[in-house]
């Protein structure tokens, strides 16, 4: 493993499936959450499937995905330095935009103002804003 560590630059949704046509490419699905690591040239980036556990990435045109929105917004309630390749670094205080939860607790999230992207530990954060699908309205009678 490289001791250099991978940066993502946005969070992508897959528009339409994909299937690789060379080695260097990677097959996606719709609606998938991909990482952003590189563009490449303006048709092809290189992306890694979020969940992708292998820390294998590769290309895919750029015709092919979309910005992901994010589900809610969260507070740093404490420092956290990444500890480990795809966490990202936080400081208290610091709004950031969830993009997803995974089952050991841990989320993906960009910083609101557009930086990188990465995992922090669910239980350094604080939510401020919930998705509009956690937004329950009374119908009016």
């Amino acid at each position: 493993m490289s001791d250099e560590q991978e940066e993502y630059i946005a969070v992508l949704k897959a528009s339409y499936d994909y299937s690789p046509q060379s080695d260097d490419e990677i097959p996606i699905k719709e609606d998938q959450l991909l990482l952003l690591i590189e563009k490449t040239d303006d048709d092809w980036w290189k992306v890694k499937a979020k969940g992708n556990s292998d820390g294998h990435g590769g290309l895919i045109p750029s015709a092919y995905v979309e910005s992901a929105e994010h589900s809610s917004v969260v507070k740093v309630q404490y420092d956290y330095d990444a500890a480990a390749q795809g966490e990202l670094s936080v400081k208290e205080d610091q709004m950031l935009l969830v993009f997803g939860t995974e089952e050991d607790g841990w989320l993906l999230v960009q910083d609101k103002d557009g930086g990188k992207v990465g995992y922090v530990p669910g239980n350094y954060v604080e939510v401020r804003s919930p998705t509009p699908s956690f937004i329950f309205f009374s119908p009016s009678v």
